[in-house]
């Protein structure tokens, strides 16, 4: 066997490795061959990149990080080449600096703790989740713990501890398992190191010699493992008795009828003929869903459903005037603007006994003369008396990086141009979680991405809401399997802070979801039509979830003082043996 050979087929295990860790986390989640996921397997997804990095060295540690990136980026997130292949390049570049500094972070600790190294690996990989979420460049797919989504008894307990305490539980056999496992290879390659060393046969017998060496035996222990398995049993059963209680019945609170429309449309890409398409579609289905439910109180329509401002369209001529100055030439289409949006709030007045939620492309002028946009969910209703520049608005405030907003315009002023230039404009966040009413039901409308955020939903609900209404439109990503994903994520603000969730989704997934986290009903994906439904009025005095009174403060901020904590003590440790060796 030559050098090259033996090399290649010691990689061969290490490959299989790395390939059924990308699989199992990938499949876990909504996917091509299943867009509910198989969400037992996450439970077992970092066993095998545990294993991996045991057989790695720090050389190929970068190689190994970046092709796990880019295998796990293209399995789970492919359809962000729809959007673009900028947008899949970024995440894809993103991921390879996260999973790079995770590897060398997790083999690092096989020195660093050579004996129960897997206890800081969970710890590592709890607070790696958790701060990959973080900033302006903060994503929230793939999380582990939104696997679950379908397992109603496994996710109740995050109205305590937040996705990121079921993430922990969910990581935590892996870590476990591969404590044990590693455990065991010590142990039989120790006792293959006594068989080859010619000194110990002067025992009597192998056997007699390990008897004889109960110190060195004692490293190989696997108690510790199997008692911290016992403990995550026990928890384990905890979590589904603990899904018993606290899941409520809510239907004898205060009842109140919603619809979602499903548009199956992106008026956003071709002008105003598209958009007065897309109203055309949007006014016909809500017609009909008012038909068929007399008691219906609010509608929803997607994001950017409809595309032109209202407030500023709304009177466009003068406004350009008051903008440009008198020399404003006022094209056709600014006047054909103009009666389309005058059309369309003509529609919500005649039906002032419905509230509609609506996603439109917010702009305001600044006293500089300048036009500043908004992504922007606006309410209609009888008290607004249906009057643009009176209009209810809430300002999406987490803008998608780079596509949306970039915050960093005076320290990049050149890839702000750019940007601004390809998109046209970039929007402005909004400054207030804005929270409306309609009766006794007080709610918030999260825009897009924003649902996938847990600490956004939990500002709002702090803020007064006790309904999260979300417009959505995913369109552009072309895939059941993204619109699944991101539902996925969705529920988890619902049960979180006990509270309904209703998603008015362009091409999906619109559905409604009641405080326990259970999709009552939800349009198939890429179909014009809606759902409608009763939702609970949420009293407005009840006492928080322990997770909306005080977040992830213990269950994510304390593991990672805690990781930090055990890392920079070991490595104090180390530095003080290694200079008590030189002495």
């Amino acid at each position: 066997m030559t050098k090259e050979t033996f090399k290649v087929k010691k990689l061969i295990p290490q490959v299989v490795l790395l390939i059924v860790s990308v699989l199992l986390s990938a499949l876990s989640h909504p996917n091509l061959i299943s867009v509910n996921g198989f969400g037992f397997l996450a439970w077992f997804s970092y066993l095998p990149l545990l294993l991996l990095i045991r057989k790695l060295t720090f050389k190929n540690c970068f190689i190994f990080s970046f092709f796990y990136a880019f295998l796990y980026c293209t399995m789970y997130g492919f359809w962000l080449i729809n959007y673009g292949f900028f947008s899949y390049f970024v995440v894809l570049i993103i991921n390879i600096i996260l999973y790079t500094i995770l590897f060398y972070i997790l083999k690092a600790l096989e020195k660093l703790y050579p004996k129960n190294s897997w206890v800081l690996a969970w710890l590592v990989i709890c607070s790696f989740e958790y701060l990959k979420t973080k900033g302006f460049l903060g994503f929230n797919y793939g999380i582990t713990a939104y696997s679950q989504w379908r397992y109603i008894p496994v996710i109740q307990i995050t109205d305590i501890t937040g996705v990121f305490g079921l993430n922990a539980i969910l990581i935590f056999p892996s870590c476990c398992i591969y404590g044990f496992l590693k455990k065991r290879f010590e142990l039989k390659a120790y006792q293959q190191s006594v068989e080859k060393n010619l000194k110990q046969f002067e025992y009597e017998s192998h056997f007699k010699f390990l008897q004889n060496d109960e110190k060195e035996i004692k490293k190989y222990s696997v108690k510790s493992s199997v008692f911290a398995f016992v403990l995550f049993i026990f928890a384990f059963t905890g979590l589904f008795i603990y899904s018993k209680h606290a899941q409520k019945d809510y239907s004898k609170n205060e009842q109140m009828k919603v619809a979602a429309i499903q548009n199956c449309d992106t008026p956003d890409k071709n002008g105003l003929e598209s958009y007065i398409e897309n109203f055309s579609t949007l006014y016909t289905l809500s017609d009909s869903v008012i038909e068929m439910n007399r008691d219906l109180q609010i509608i929803l329509w997607p994001e950017n459903s409809i595309v032109p401002s209202i407030s500023f369209k709304y009177d466009y001529e003068n406004n350009l005037k008051k903008l440009y100055g008198e020399n404003r030439e006022i094209t056709d289409y600014d006047i054909q603007t103009e009666n389309f949006i005058k059309r369309c709030v003509d529609y919500f007045s005649r039906l002032k006994k419905y509230t509609f939620i609506i996603g439109n492309n917010h702009m305001e002028a600044t006293d500089e003369h300048q036009l500043v946009y908004y992504n922007a969910a606006l309410v209609f209703d009888s008290e607004t008396d249906y009057e643009p520049l009176k209009v209810q608005a809430y300002k999406k405030m987490h803008l998608v990086p780079f596509t949306e907003g970039f915050p960093y315009k005076k320290l990049f002023p050149k890839i702000y141009e750019k940007l601004y230039q390809k998109f046209d404009y970039l929007y402005e966040p909004g400054l207030e979680y804005t929270v409306f009413k309609r009766g006794n039901l007080r709610f918030s409308t999260p825009i897009c991405f924003e649902d996938t955020f847990s600490d956004t939903a939990r500002n709002m609900y702090k803020a007064g809401s006790r309904c999260f209404f979300n417009l959505t439109n995913d369109s552009w990503a072309e895939s059941r399997v993204s619109q699944y994903q991101h539902m996925a994520i969705s529920i988890f603000r619902a049960v979180e802070n006990r509270v309904p969730l209703v998603r008015s989704a362009a091409t999906g997934q619109t559905c409604i979801v009641d405080p326990n986290g259970r999709i009552t009903q939800m349009v198939e994906p890429f179909t014009k039509y809606f759902v409608s439904g009763y939702i609970p009025v949420i009293d407005e005095e009840r006492n928080p979830t322990f997770y909306a009174e005080y977040g992830y403060l213990i269950f994510e901020w304390g593991i990672i003082f805690l990781t930090l904590l055990l890392l920079i003590i070991r490595i104090i440790i180390v530095i003080i043996n290694k200079i008590r060796k030189v002495q």
